[in-house]
Parts: structure tokens; C-alpha cells; sequence
């Protein structure tokens, strides 16, 4: 079931602290494990209480996909040491069916 205000309401933290969806992963990890490196980075997912005092709201469908894929890649360099395995790999079929899993299991895109 589709819900507009949950997309309105979604957004990550670390450690108490809001993610920046306009700001890469990469450096933010670097910032929030004071590069510890921590592996897997434990993210927790929200679904209200967006803060927005604190940080940007994700506007459009399509901008959370590409920030889904862009960490996925992230993440994937994180772990591998490079994103190959993702922009090699993965078929445009395989990309929209990994969005529709997510999709399915979070009800909320």
C-alpha cells in the first residue's frame, strides 16, 4: 500500500544522528565512525518524525531510488573494496526487481 506520508517521513540515522541524503555515504561514514570502519554500518531506518530541523527531506519517487542504488554501490565498495560487482552485475532487470523487493518489504515506496 502506497503512503504518501510515509515517503514524506523517511530517513536514516547513525548513533543518534540524522543521515544527509544530498551528502554521500561515504564521507558521512567517514565522519560518523570517526574511521573506525565499522562493518556492516548499523543504520537505523525511520518511518516519522522526520527531522527536519536537521536535515533535507527527500523530495521526488525516483531521487530515493538513485539514493538507493548510489548506496547500495557505496556500501558495496565499502565491503569489496570496489562497486564492480554492483555496476557490472546487476541487470536493469535485476535493478527494478531489487527496488520492487525493497519496495514490497518497506511498504513505503
Amino acid at each position: 500500500m502506497h503512503s504518501d506520508k510515509k515517503l514524506d517521513e523517511l530517513w536514516l540515522e547513525y548513533d543518534k544522528q540524522p543521515l544527509h541524503w544530498n551528502v554521500p555515504a561515504g564521507p558521512q561514514f567517514d565522519c560518523f565512525t570517526k574511521n573506525m570502519h565499522v562493518l556492516p554500518w548499523p543504520l537505523k531506518m525511520h518511518y516519522s518524525k522526520f527531522p527536519e530541523d536537521l536535515t533535507a527531506p527527500l523530495v521526488t519517487l525516483d531521487y530515493k531510488r538513485f539514493i538507493v542504488m548510489n548506496l547500495l554501490k557505496e556500501m558495496t565498495y565499502l565491503r569489496f573494496g570496489d562497486s564492480l560487482r554492483i555496476l557490472r552485475d546487476l541487470s536493469p532487470d535485476d535493478n527494478k526487481s531489487l527496488i520492487e523487493s525493497i519496495q514490497k518489504c518497506m511498504n513505503i515506496m
